[in-house]
């Protein structure tokens, strides 16, 4: 891909799963450094972050329900906090309205 993402740091929120678990595992394979946002699936966000690392990648999931005040802003203040920058935001969650 060569999209020159070396340590670049990356937030995909719904990266636990699905198409969000594809692009956080390729961003990574470029060299980014992945924050993965999962709201339902643990163990889905803990088995992307472990294949990113065992794949000597840096990885960190963060619970968050995107559709609350204030949690973007937590999982944004989170990545800085942890990577030292933002650098990418792929905004992959979705949500059901219910009525």
């Amino acid at each position: 891909m060569n999209l020159e993402l070396q340590d670049k740091v990356v937030i995909v929120t719904g990266g636990a799963s699905g198409i969000g678990r594809g692009v956080s595992e390729a961003f990574a394979a470029e060299g980014a450094k992945v924050v993965v946002t999962w709201f339902e699936s643990e163990q889905g966000a803990k088995d992307v972050v472990s294949g990113i690392e065992a794949n000597g990648g840096s990885a960190l999931a963060i619970q968050a329900d995107l559709g609350a005040a204030g949690e973007a802003t937590r999982v944004v203040d989170t990545a800085i906090a942890s990577f030292g920058q933002l650098d990418v935001l792929v905004t992959n969650s979705g949500g059901l309205l219910r009525r």
